[in-house]
């Protein structure tokens, strides 16, 4: 994996003076979103081999992928990016009514979607890859030049042009689906800035037709959100907007609808004793450690501050939990039990029992952070790394939610019996509101 350093702004820049080169009618630029954040995320793959082999997969998949060019007659062209709790909450919402759910062709993960990826993204030919390379033998100087502030070595900058020849193939043919799609007035996805999802915009800009990405996540500056290459991005609220106005994003771009993510739970002690009891756990306090970017050597810090708070705080009936991000694989967390003999709650665990069971959260940037927030929950922010806290530092700025910097002052926040609420500020509407919300917004579109 690899890290460039540079600044998001910088690569940004790239990536809009990127834009400005064309291959038909798309911009190549915003092709390579979802990459760009990776360089500067550190988890950029640049095994250039392994990746020139996937040009051999593409073809292979385009012969065994039976051609989708018929029409679907919808409206509201959709991309699902997972199955996640938040992916399918998203994706209730843009399908919450009959009517609309008749309009929707929605795309993404096969088995679950009625399309799926492979079914639009792999129909480009060898012609096609004969264009794209003549049309970067043409640009290649002026996209070289581009790239140059990068300082990316040889295999790194050859790696990153097999990504941009593949996802030229794959926007190509994405265009050849829509086009036979003529009904299609709004195309909409729960992230724009994915390695496939990126294309949809890409098409729909090309084709003139109006776009939406929804917010899936809490907003981690300098990247992930930003730029937008949807028409609008749908917010949570008025904390997202104003972080995306900071981040340089036309306010003209953002739409408030709240989130179908965030639900209303009920909260009571019964409950929470109920719960305890379900998952075998202590009666006494309850303190969790949610992890989130996968980085072992950081996770071991946080882990390593939380045991040492655990021997100088805890009391035999409490219970000192670890969180894995849903999209994490668990197995690969094993050490946290082995090594430091601390419980691993269930991957899967429902957002109602645990809200219920946690008192205390500590994460170092995770939006479970801002929904326990919400809930009433106390929240501490563990700001040990040499990384940003992310999502962390925003909940300081916007209502000071404490940064904790050692053990004594984890130990001194713990000791505090007032937790700080978060107000409307960060959700404009939830649950089934939300989801009518954004129903109502599409329907405006499409109508």
């Amino acid at each position: 994996m690899l890290k460039i350093n540079i600044s998001a702004k910088k690569l940004h820049e790239i990536e809009k003076k990127l834009n400005q080169i064309h291959f038909k009618d798309f911009e190549i630029g915003s092709t390579l979103s979802f990459y760009f954040d990776r360089l500067y995320r550190g988890d950029f793959d640049n095994r250039f081999f392994r990746n020139f082999f996937n040009f051999g997969y593409y073809f292979i998949k385009s012969i065994s992928t039976k051609k989708y060019k018929k029409d679907y007659q919808k409206s509201l062209f959709y991309f699902k990016s997972g199955l996640q709790r938040h992916h399918q909450a998203m994706e209730e919402a843009v399908l919450h009514n009959e009517d609309l759910e008749q309009k929707t062709l929605v795309i993404g993960p096969e088995h679950d979607c009625e399309l799926s990826k492979g079914k639009v993204f792999y129909n480009s030919n060898l012609i096609t890859l004969f264009k794209i390379i003549i049309f970067l033998s043409i640009n290649i100087y002026k996209i070289t030049a581009y790239f140059k502030p990068l300082n990316l070595n040889i295999k790194t900058r050859a790696t990153l042009y097999i990504y941009l020849i593949i996802q030229l193939l794959k926007v190509n043919s994405l265009k050849m689906f829509i086009i036979e799609q003529p009904a299609i007035k709004l195309i909409g996805a729960d992230f724009d800035r994915g390695v496939d999802s990126s294309l949809l915009f890409t098409v729909a800009k090309a084709l003139g037709i109006k776009s939406f990405t929804l917010q899936h996540g809490v907003i981690n500056p300098p990247v992930g959100y930003s730029p937008i290459n949807a028409s609008e991005i749908w917010v949570w609220g008025e904390m997202a907007r104003l972080q995306l106005m900071e981040l340089g994003v036309d306010e003209n771009k953002i739409r408030k609808t709240g989130t179908s993510i965030v639900k209303e739970y009920e909260i009571s002690n019964e409950i929470r004793q109920n719960t305890l009891e379900t998952y075998k756990l202590y009666t006494g306090r309850t303190f969790v450690l949610a992890l989130s970017s996968p980085n072992k050597l950081n996770d071991i810090k946080l882990i390593k501050l939380f045991v040492k708070a655990k021997k100088i705080f805890g009391e035999p009936s409490d219970n000192f939990l670890v969180k894995i991000h849903p999209a994490r694989n668990i197995s690969d967390y094993s050490w946290i039990e082995d090594q430091y003999n601390l419980h691993v709650l269930p991957q899967k665990i429902p957002h109602e029992d645990f809200l219920n069971i946690v008192d205390v959260l500590l994460a170092h940037t995770s939006g479970i952070a801002t929904e326990a927030l919400y809930h009433g929950k106390k929240v501490g922010i563990l700001d040990v790394l040499d990384i940003s806290p992310g999502n962390g530092l925003e909940l300081n700025k916007y209502f000071n939610i404490p940064l904790l910097k050692s053990v004594t002052e984890l130990i001194n926040f713990l000791e505090i019996e007032k937790c700080a609420l978060i107000n409307d500020l960060v959700y404009y509407k939830t649950g089934e509101a939300a989801k009518v919300e954004i129903t109502k917004n599409i329907q405006n579109l499409i109508d």
